[in-house]
């Protein structure tokens, strides 16, 4: 059973695939996870936005970016043993152009979402003014 406070706000294209992209009124943080190619080339980013609209924009932006370098195949961990330990043992590594292509790749689902992360977040402000 999905979270009360999550709500899916769209599917966005990030390169070749669609992400739904949902928001979390009650998390600052963010979460991108990656699919099986075969399931449709689908994956998922959730955007926490109880901190803010600053914040709700970096989190879109980390986690869009973090997807696409891995969808490249441009992120790699110094310990497999544990993924959810952490990200101090994750590293990016791609050259200039490498990085191009991920920036054009997230462009699409950052413009898209964007809009409707900004209502998003608008909606959850009054709400946090109001208690």
């Amino acid at each position: 059973m999905a979270k009360p406070s999550i709500k899916r706000i769209g599917n966005f294209a990030l390169g070749p695939i669609g992400v739904d992209v949902f928001v979390d009124t009650e998390a600052s943080g963010g979460e991108a996870i990656s699919r099986d190619p075969n399931d449709e080339g689908k994956a998922t980013i959730v955007v926490g936005i109880a901190d803010g609209w600053p914040r709700t924009t970096e989190v879109l932006l980390h986690e869009a970016f973090e997807l696409a370098a891995t969808m490249r195949g441009l992120r790699f961990r110094e310990d497999d043993s544990n993924p959810d330990e952490g990200s101090d043992k994750t590293l990016f590594i791609m050259t200039h152009s490498q990085m191009e292509k991920v920036i054009a790749d997230m462009s699409y689902l950052v413009l898209g979402a964007m809009p409707r992360l900004a209502v998003e977040e608008s909606r959850a402000a009054k709400r946090r003014k109001c208690k």
